[in-house]
């Protein structure tokens, strides 16, 4: 009670709003407990549904594609599960956003969202199974970073960098790569790695494996002389540790992963427009297909090519070491970004770098672990998530706030931000102002008062 009465004594001297929680938070419905129980049936519809199908994609990739493979006990287990975690981290959201309204008898920027949300999320995560929590930490604080950067850069602390998508990209394969020099890098992350940038050594022999296979006996003898010429006449330097010439290899490797792209941009693109085909054959023509093949091209291309750049440096003095040259050729080639920006994948990126180079120094007996830290980070990124999407939600990623809409039935669309616009935060701006049509009786503030 003294660290609440000093929070009070605090408070008072700070912007508070006095209105109760029906006219500010759940204008839906009067009551508090009423409130969070109308929300529950949409909630749960949507997180079986989000679940269900996460669940099967995820164990039909795992009994690759057969159906008799599957464990359909577990998949209900953990469809329920998960369901009962996403639903209470809405209720327990709700529920504490008024029980600390009432304990301290006002609003304020940290009790609007935040001090609630993490509360929330603490304590729905306890629901969820301990293998997952990990993956969720790491979405969520992926998420929560994005978030502190366009709420900083809305306030004018931070600048936007135009283009800038690919900077977490860049550091992230920067990170990944001097993890996979070091010998520190997982198996997994370490294949994944190697088959996005087409650099695959065998550890067996220290030699490099042939990247793709050269296909070109059934083309035509002009073309075929093309090619036996960009391999063997454009040259190479003794530092390259590819077969034939730079330019050759720097073709191969964007042909190799640029149908890749083009395989899977396109599959995307039909699933997209299924229940419209007429739309297929435009979709698969335009622009926007063929920016995920130009970027999968690109990305092994300008690793090649940076390392190939770098073997030139004339002087044997400041040519860099192999090791160096990896990773600054890593950081080069997630500038590929800029041709298919997607701060999803790039924030993703960077975190799962960050998680493995932790991981790494706690093998090594550099770091120790964190005894719940899956919780606690999961608790504080969710929590202030949450938290913006009620005060500033136009500062959060426009996925996630489909994504709670969606959780939610639309009610976050009915929190009352022309109250939350006292703070100067312009929290209306997303979704404006509505007509909510209080039930006066149970309404404290004068409708046509403006608080700021």
């Amino acid at each position: 009670m003294g660290a609440l009465s000093k929070f009070v004594a605090w408070a008072q001297g700070a912007p508070v709003l006095h209105t109760n929680c029906y006219e500010t938070i759940h204008t839906w419905e009067p009551d508090c407990n009423k409130a969070w129980l109308v929300a529950v049936p949409d909630a749960l519809r949507f997180s079986f549904k989000t679940y269900a199908t996460f669940y099967i994609v995820t164990t039909l990739v795992g009994a690759k594609g057969n159906l008799k493979k599957i464990d359909w006990s577990k998949w209900t287990k953990d469809t329920i599960r998960s369901t009962i975690f996403l639903t209470c981290n809405l209720i327990f959201y709700l529920f504490f956003l008024c029980r600390i309204r009432h304990l301290v008898g006002f609003h304020s920027i940290p009790t609007i969202g935040y001090t609630n949300g993490i509360v929330a999320s603490f304590c729905a995560l306890l629901v969820e199974k301990k293998s997952r929590r990990p993956a969720l930490a790491l979405y969520l604080t992926n998420l929560a970073s994005e978030t502190l950067y366009r709420q900083l850069s809305n306030h004018g602390y931070l600048r936007t960098i135009p283009h800038g998508t690919f900077i977490p990209f860049s550091i992230g394969l920067a990170l990944f790569k001097f993890l996979s020099t070091q010998g520190g890098l997982a198996k997994s992350l370490d294949g994944f790695l190697s088959s996005a940038l087409q650099d695959k050594p065998d550890s067996g022999n220290g030699h490099v494996v042939k990247i793709g296979k050269t296909v070109h006996k059934n083309l035509p003898g002009a073309f075929k002389e093309m090619i036996e010429r960009l391999k063997n006449d454009c040259g190479k330097t003794e530092h390259c540790d590819h077969e034939d010439s730079c330019a050759y290899n720097g073709s191969k490797v964007f042909l190799h992963n640029a149908s890749i792209g083009l395989a899977i941009s396109s599959i995307l693109s039909i699933l997209k427009n299924i229940t419209n085909p007429g739309k297929i054959p435009s979709a698969l023509l335009s622009k926007n297909n063929l920016k995920m093949p130009l970027f999968f091209g690109l990305l092994p291309t300008i690793y090649h090519a940076s390392r190939c750049l770098l073997n030139r440096v004339p002087s044997s003095t400041l040519r860099p070491s192999p090791r160096v040259r990896d990773i600054v050729a890593a950081a080069a080639a997630g500038s590929s970004m800029i041709v298919n920006p997607n701060i999803s994948i790039s924030m993703f990126v960077m975190w799962k770098a960050i998680e493995a180079f932790y991981t790494h120094l706690v093998d090594t007996g550099r770091a120790r672990w964190i005894k719940h830290g899956d919780l606690i980070l999961y608790a504080i990124s969710c929590g202030y998530v949450l938290g913006c999407a009620a005060y500033e939600p136009h500062a959060v990623r426009m996925g996630y706030i489909h994504f709670l809409e969606g959780l939610t039935g639309n009610k976050i669309k009915q929190f009352n931000r022309w109250h939350y616009d006292f703070y100067g935060a312009e929290s209306s701006k997303l979704y404006g102002c509505p007509e909510f049509n209080l039930n006066p009786k149970f309404v404290t503030m004068n409708p046509d008062f403006k608080p700021y």
